[in-house]
């Protein structure tokens, strides 16, 4: 008898093989820090633990245990608060590193 429900694996890329498209240069980050999806029907969700890859004027590179991408967040690191979208996750050994697109600060 085979199993009719579908996998609840999520497929992420491995290794990004499309264009380069950023427009601001990347610098190395380090740090913790955490991160909360912003999702009104889920207000008291926890915060993750992240870790800060890369950071560039509009933009962090992060790596995570578990994320979807398009989900807007919240990131706490060193001494500010900032907000974004999740543009990718691309496959790193267990974790995932996600691209976030920032909102801009007034």
């Amino acid at each position: 008898m085979q199993n009719s429900r579908k996998s609840n694996v999520i497929p992420f890329a491995r290794e990004w093989s499309g264009e380069e498209r950023r427009s601001e240069t990347r610098a190395p980050g380090s740090g913790a820090a955490l991160v909360k999806v912003l999702d009104p029907q889920l207000p008291a969700a926890p915060a993750i633990q992240a870790r800060v890859l890369g950071a560039s004027a509009a933009g962090l590179q992060l790596g995570v245990d578990f994320i979807f991408p398009h989900e807007s967040i919240q990131i706490q690191w060193a001494d500010r608060t900032v907000t974004g979208e999740v543009r990718y996750c691309i496959s790193d050994g267990a974790d995932l590193r996600i691209g976030v697109h920032l909102e801009p600060t007034a």
